[in-house]
């Protein structure tokens, strides 16, 4: 005869099958693949004498040792929570602390809000290393210094600053009329008297002030127990805090160390409490106007003193300039035009200095802290954007699949194109009269934008042209093999979406995942907030550290975060799965009742422990990812400049390919052990392995039409987190300034990664847990499909029937599963009747 026809669907045929194989052969194929998928996956399913394909009515608790561990876990978890509340101090991550251990804007500081780093100096200010900047002799101070030149009674008064106020007794021969006191820091704004020391007034400034430090009382009941670790700004007299004196003489110390210099000038004595200031301010915070000598307190929030070397108030740095060289002449040294210029161009990397001390990682894990801490409003806000655009993308993707995913799909490569246009222009690579409606275009931008190339980081620029051209070019591509096979998944998402329409009361799940997952992830922050601030003191290093046990509570408290994430999605999947399969088997779907809630119900009463074990499986993978890009990032700071860095970023593309396969992988093993578990009630392992056999057995019936679905759900959730990303970047912009939603909109670019990237990957657990309904209704629907068909029940809907009978695999499909599940590419393909 003519030989059986196989019948091809046009998406086959567009997806680029081989031309010259004929009917016949792709027939042939399809035989040798399912002998060979017989093989690997096991003899089919078969029912007993009197059995029927149905949920399994008689179940037992599954995996209770997984359970009896993840019950363990959070009771650990609770009293890291008990030890981070007890003794986590989350003040001290905002407002900082100074070299005693006293945190700034608390409590006896509380007037002092501001971190002033005395310091920040390097021994080198042209290598561009830290080394020598001292971090840990920092001061808590009312207001950011901001020196200017002044006159006291006709004498020019130095740059000066003091912590806080205290006494020191003059030496014999620097005795000046009846008294033999001074006071260091007596004047409101922290400076000192100079007059108190006659005509040499800094130079005693430096030989006392700067030199002694005040004895303070600890402890009211103990006599001796006085140290300047004690002290405490405006400390009222006899009190603890307080400056101690004995028969009116006050009580100091002399500090034991070499004196600091800066460009040949005393800055002070390491840890004292007099200093030489530098011009500084906080950023967000009102700056001294040019003819005042003042800063508030604003609504900023950064409270660590920068650098206003460079700030628009020049006078500023023109009178400290003359301040300096009144401290040369004081000190008997002056120094020439040259010397002058290098000091006033080494000053300007101050800035760099202080704003590089926070680069470590204890510096900047607590700086990320607290921008989650300030951001946690508008975080909480666009979960719940979140939560209303995966609503409203679920709904429409009921009702309007194809013109939704195709809207998506045309409004990514747009994206794509116009950001690559636009980093043409900048880069110079286009120019703008070759665009058409460039006129137009250039109107709607938004203030400081244009279309001319950039001024500065043209490097940064031309590399993000060139990324982003390479990403359109691959997209394209994927966008040419994809739409002539939309068509077919949405016919695959519309049975779903008939499973769906019958059990409403499924998409309850992904809103209370939801509130779980904020939960959890809340509970998270708050005990990350207090665990990174229960440091404890050295008082050698003048420090908070870390000591190991309080890092591995960390690590403990971090994988608990993964851990409990993974296993609210495994709950849920649990659920949705055998509320499909309830829809599935049942013969008259029009009776049920609450099939969702039937499926919650032996979830929680019989497979916890599968979920747990597992959700423990993913949260290990995703934490050894963790690990993995924290290694990266330390070997990658090693040599940043050298050729190491090339073999460092090919090891992590490598590392981080190689483990999100891994991760992606156990989740296929996870999503159909959870499938075979709400149909068979059978614990993970024997779940598992019965999933992945029966679709090894059945790859010809369901070829890759499960695969296209879950491509095109996968788009979905990407979209809901860029758009919710997007909001909170113009959000949290809008917010530092003042609210406005134009001002926004118009420096997104200057948002704050690290909390935008928490909002980016909030945004998308919550797409997937609503999503993920579909995708695992779909799963589902396959895998109970392939079970009805070795059963031969005939319970496949009519729906089902005709979706797969219109949609064989091409001769290229069956080649690729062929090399999945066999792994002998190319094997059951023939050419003129020979085996290739």
């Amino acid at each position: 005869g003519r030989g059986q026809r196989v019948r091809t669907s046009p998406a086959s045929r567009m997806g680029g099958t081989n031309s010259k194989e004929t009917p016949e052969q792709t027939a042939q194929q399809a035989s040798n693949l399912q002998k060979k998928a017989v093989e690997k996956g096991g003899s089919p399913l078969q029912l007993g004498q009197g059995e029927t394909f149905e949920l399994t009515p008689n179940r037992g608790c599954t995996d209770m040792v997984f359970l009896l561990i993840w019950i363990v876990f959070w009771c650990g978890m609770l009293a890291i929570a008990v030890f981070a509340l007890t003794k986590g101090e989350p003040e001290r991550l905002h407002f900082g602390y100074d070299f005693n251990g006293n945190t700034c804007g608390v409590g006896g500081m509380k007037s002092r809000p501001f971190v002033y780093y005395v310091f920040p100096y390097p021994n080198n200010l042209d290598s561009g290393s830290l080394e020598g900047a001292d971090f840990t002799w920092a001061a808590c101070v009312k207001t950011c210094p901001t020196p200017r030149l002044v006159f006291a009674a006709s004498i020019p008064i130095p740059p000066n600053s003091c912590m806080q106020s205290f006494k020191v007794t003059l030496e014999a021969e620097d005795a000046t009329g009846t008294s033999n006191v001074v006071t260091c820091g007596d004047q409101v704004d922290g400076t000192t008297d100079m007059t108190q020391f006659g005509v040499k007034g800094f130079v005693k400034y430096v030989q006392y002030c700067l030199q002694y430090r005040p004895l303070c009382t600890c402890k009211k009941a103990s006599v001796n127990a006085t140290s300047s670790s004690c002290c405490i700004p405006d400390a009222v007299a006899d009190s603890v805090g307080a400056q101690v004196f004995a028969d009116n003489i006050p009580q100091v110390e002399k500090i034991d160390s070499k004196i600091k210099k800066q460009f040949g000038i005393p800055i002070g004595y390491q840890y004292g409490f007099c200093f030489v200031p530098y011009p500084s301010y906080a950023p967000g915070s009102p700056q001294p106007t040019p003819d005042k000598n003042e800063t508030t307190i604003g609504a900023g929030s950064w409270t660590r003193c920068i650098p206003m070397l460079g700030s628009p108030q020049s006078n500023v740095s023109a009178d400290y300039s003359k301040s300096l060289a009144l401290i040369e002449s004081s000190m008997g040294s002056n120094s020439t035009a040259a010397d002058k210029d290098g000091k006033a161009k080494g000053m300007e990397k101050a800035l760099a200095a202080v704003v590089a001390s926070m680069s470590g990682p204890g510096e900047t894990a607590k700086a990320l802290v607290e921008q989650v801490r300030k951001y946690k409003w508008v975080i909480a806000g666009c979960a719940g954007i979140a939560l209303i655009v995966s609503i409203l993308y679920t709904f429409l993707l009921k009702i309007a699949a194809f013109p939704l995913i195709l809207t998506i799909m045309v409004s990514v490569w747009v994206l794509l194109a116009g950001m690559c246009a636009l980093l043409g222009l900048k880069a110079g690579y286009i120019q703008p009269n070759q665009l058409p409606g460039s006129s137009w275009a250039a109107t709607q931008m938004p203030e400081g934008v244009t279309f001319g190339p950039a001024e500065t980081n043209q490097q940064l620029v031309i590399a993000g042209c060139v990324m982003t051209g390479v990403c359109l070019v691959a997209y394209s591509f994927v966008l040419c093999i994809m739409v002539p096979r939309l068509k077919l998944a949405c016919q695959i998402i519309n049975v779903a979406s008939v499973c769906l329409a019958s059990m409403p009361t499924t998409l309850l799940f992904p809103i209370i995942q939801f509130f779980f997952s904020i939960a959890i992830f809340t509970y998270f922050i708050v005990v990350l907030w207090y665990l990174a601030s229960a440091g404890s003191w050295d008082s050698n290093l003048h420090r908070y550290i870390w000591d190991e046990n309080l890092q591995r509570l960390m690590i403990v408290h971090f994988f608990g975060m993964l851990w409990g994430q993974a296993f609210v999605l495994a709950v849920g999947n649990l659920a949705v799965a055998g509320a499909a399969a309830e829809w599935f088997l049942a013969d008259d779907k029009k009776s049920m009742k609450f099939p969702a809630i039937s499926s919650a119900g032996r979830t929680l009463r019989y497979h916890i422990g599968t979920a747990a074990f597992g959700s423990f499986i993913i949260a290990v993978v995703q934490l050894v990812r963790w690990v993995f890009r924290y290694y990266m990032y330390q070997l990658k700071k090693l040599n940043k400049e050298g050729t190491f860095r090339y073999f460092v970023a090919i090891l992590s593309c490598i590392g981080e390919c190689c483990l999100s396969c891994l991760e992606r992988f156990l989740n296929f093993i996870n999503k159909n052990a959870y499938i075979q578990t709400a149909i068979t009630g059978k614990s993970f392992l024997p779940a598992a392995s019965a999933g992945c056999l029966l679709l090894i057995r059945n790859c010809l019936r369901i070829g890759t039409l499960q695969i296209i679905a879950t491509a095109f759900i996968f788009l979905g959730k990407y979209f809901v987190a860029l758009v919710v990303a997007v909001i909170a970047a113009i959000w949290m912009v809008a917010l530092d300034s003042g609210g406005s939603i134009s001002d926004g909109w118009a420096n997104v670019s200057s948002a704050p990664v690290f909390p935008v990237v928490i909002v980016l990957i909030l945004a998308f657990n919550i797409a997937c847990a609503f999503l993920d309904v579909w995708d695992m209704v779909i799963d589902t629907i396959f895998q109970c499909y392939c079970m009805d068909e070795e059963y031969g029940t005939g319970k496949t809907p009519g729906e089902m029937k005709s979706c797969v009978a219109e949609n064989p695999p091409s001769s290229d499909d069956i080649q690729a599963i062929d090399a999945i599940t066999t792994g002998a590419p190319g094997s059951t393909s023939t050419r003129n009747g020979a085996r290739v």
